[in-house]
């Protein structure tokens, strides 16, 4: 089996994030249309900052949830990939090529989200601090970022650094 190069696993990142990202403006029209359908019904309004900011907050999680849910699913089908890595025709798989379970596609989603979502965190603690702690952190989240493509230059099977943690590897078919 041939490796599959950044460039395809890049493109099918962005076919994918295409989808979820059409998915999530739809879900967030119909959840949040339905919400203030509901509370209109009930003679609520959102115009209580702390309804609003909890709405969000749970359409938040459950995006991360769906989205979680996307990758890991379809990783460890017998279709052993997302929509974007089959349209590349890319494959995930073990090291001894066989369809990986869902723990393996979830360890491997947390561990390739973990520095976006940290990013997104300590760039909300620490919007508007005039220390500059938050920006030498987020400098060190974000080299941390990086660090996960490393191993993909340096490894045969063109692995990253989540890959290698869960033992995957992406061929092309």
């Amino acid at each position: 089996m041939v490796p599959a190069g950044l460039f395809r696993r890049c493109f099918a990142l962005f076919v994918d994030q295409a989808i979820f990202l059409s998915l999530f403006l739809l879900a967030g029209f119909v959840f949040f249309g339905t919400v203030e359908i509901l509370l209109a019904l009930f003679g609520w309004h959102l115009g209580n900052q702390g309804a609003l900011v909890l709405f969000y907050g749970l359409f938040v999680v459950l995006s991360l949830v769906i989205h979680w849910l996307y990758f890991a699913l379809y990783e460890s089908s017998q279709k052993r990939g997302t929509p974007g890595q089959r349209l590349l025709k890319l494959n995930v798989c073990d090291l001894s090529y066989e369809t990986i379970s869902f723990k393996v596609a979830s360890a491997r989603y947390g561990i390739w989200l973990a520095p976006s979502l940290l990013i997104e965190i300590v760039r909300e603690l620490y919007a508007g601090d005039p220390s500059g702690i938050g920006s030498y952190i987020l400098f060190l989240l974000f080299c941390v970022e990086i660090a996960w493509l490393l191993p993909f230059f340096f490894t045969k099977r063109r692995q990253t650094a989540y890959d290698l943690f869960t033992k995957v590897v992406v061929v092309k078919t």
